[in-house]
């Protein structure tokens, strides 16, 4: 599997993490630390930061989960729109504070979800050519400006059971940011 990483007309910012027992926090919290940079365009129209997975096994299927938090309480209204676009079959499962548009996009207010730690969340991902991409970018904000965070971080883990069941799932994460990022890998045995 390869993840490749794509941006388009973004800057840096610092971010935040997510509060405790919020849908964020229980995902990448003691994986990735969200305080670092936070991907944004605050100028331009059409800046996009999206990551594309390939090498996939089409006979499996995935989740995805994705967050943004700058944690500022300057920023409250900076949303952004998420698309999965690729996949065959696909369930919205993104948390309540999110705002489904159509089953492939949601928006996500990423400059203050620190509280509510909202994520945009795919999972039943199906993908015959083993190829899918998700891709965030600007909305305009409530003062008509394309003020906006990118996904920050991800999570792609393959669903045990749903098509070839194995004994331990894949989970890949990733933090996104202008200086730092990287990959990692865990696997994580199926309990009970």
């Amino acid at each position: 599997m390869t993840a490749t990483l794509e941006a388009y007309n973004v800057s840096g910012s610092t971010g935040s993490m997510p509060s405790s027992g919020t849908p964020a926090h229980s995902v990448f919290n003691g994986i990735i630390n969200l305080s670092g940079s936070a991907s944004y365009n605050n100028s331009a129209y059409g800046w996009y930061y999206q990551v594309t997975f390939s090498g996939l096994d089409p006979a499996k299927t995935y989740e995805f989960v994705t967050t943004a938090n700058r944690g500022s309480s300057y920023n409250p209204e900076r949303w952004s729109k998420f698309s999965i676009v690729g996949a065959d079959a696909y369930t919205n499962a993104s948390s309540t504070g999110t705002i489904q548009i159509s089953p492939d996009v949601v928006h996500l207010n990423g400059g203050a979800n620190t509280a509510a730690g909202d994520v945009v969340r795919w999972t039943g991902i199906a993908a015959a050519d083993g190829i899918f991409t998700v891709r965030s970018e600007n909305l305009l904000d409530i003062n008509g400006k394309p003020y906006g965070y990118g996904m920050q971080a991800f999570a792609l883990s393959e669903l045990e059971g749903v098509v070839v069941p194995e004994p331990a799932s894949l989970v890949v994460w990733s933090l996104l940011g202008l200086t730092t990022g990287g990959l990692g890998w865990r696997r994580r045995k199926r309990l009970a």
